[in-house]
């Protein structure tokens, strides 16, 4: 996926997969409060920059008994 930010590239990866939006995204547009973004191993936000090559991981949390 492209993009210069993790919103341009959250954009782009939905044009591709858009059943991938609800998992990831709440019903404003951001970030889900129990998935996690994490860009070259440091966490991460809509504005966090991304590199060419970057290493982008989201993560959503896990929970059971």
């Amino acid at each position: 996926v492209d993009g210069a930010t993790v919103d341009q590239v959250r954009v782009d990866l939905f044009t591709k997969a858009a059943g991938l939006r609800h998992h990831i995204v709440d019903e404003y547009g951001s970030i889900s409060p129990h998935v996690s973004v994490f860009v070259d191993g440091h966490q991460a936000d809509l504005g966090t920059r991304v590199g060419e090559g970057s290493d982008i991981r989201i993560l959503h949390a896990v929970s059971g008994g």
